[in-house]
């Protein structure tokens, strides 16, 4: 009985060191890559007719998805999955009455801080990539219905999730020099953190 506890830790810290070796991959390839990785257009029909399927369920499903599309390394993709899965979560936890804080609430903020790291440091490598995705994101969230939980439901709410992506788009377009200046010192400390390793 006591070698259980010794195998079981193994394979956790076996499958930890794996997926450390991996997110290191990753952020690298959106270091070195950043500038090109922006500029490959993605196929929207396709990705519609995915998100289409995900409409009908529950908005963590969104995340899952986007994190298939971010090892893939289809970051246009993952970060449009990414905005409208926020606004679908969002929408969901403020007008669903079962709300708990400790369950979507905790669930919704964990996704967005392991998912949205690389996200953010990939799509705020191009301020105008970042504003088309966005865009994207709320124009289908305002034009497709959440088939798992109807904006019928709370159509006030609804609507909030899209003022709230009008105005972060609109803050973006207004002061986007100043968004780029931090964006380049912050891009040039993970560079130097990766360089420490």
């Amino acid at each position: 009985m006591k070698k259980f506890p010794a195998l079981l830790l193994l394979m956790v810290f076996t499958a930890n060191s794996f997926a450390q070796d991996h997110e290191i991959k990753l952020y690298k390839s959106i270091l070195t890559k950043g500038d090109s990785l922006s500029k490959v257009k993605f196929d929207k029909t396709t990705i519609f007719k995915a998100t289409k399927n995900l409409d009908k369920k529950h908005p963590s499903q969104y995340f899952d998805q986007m994190a298939i599309y971010l090892s893939k390394e289809k970051f246009n993709e993952a970060s449009f999955l990414f905005y409208l899965g926020q606004m679908r979560y969002r929408y969901y936890n403020a007008a669903n009455p079962k709300y708990q804080l400790g369950n979507d609430g905790a669930l919704f903020a964990s996704l967005k801080a392991v998912l949205g790291e690389p996200i953010n440091l990939y799509i705020k490598n191009d301020v105008n990539n970042y504003i088309e995705i966005l865009k994207l994101a709320k124009n289908y969230f305002a034009e497709n219905d959440y088939r798992f939980f109807s904006k019928k439901k709370s159509e006030q709410k609804y609507r909030d999730q899209i003022k709230n992506m009008d105005d972060l788009i609109l803050s973006l377009e207004t002061d986007r020099s100043t968004f780029v200046e931090k964006w380049i010192k912050d891009r040039a400390d993970y560079k130097a953190l990766f360089k420490e390793e």
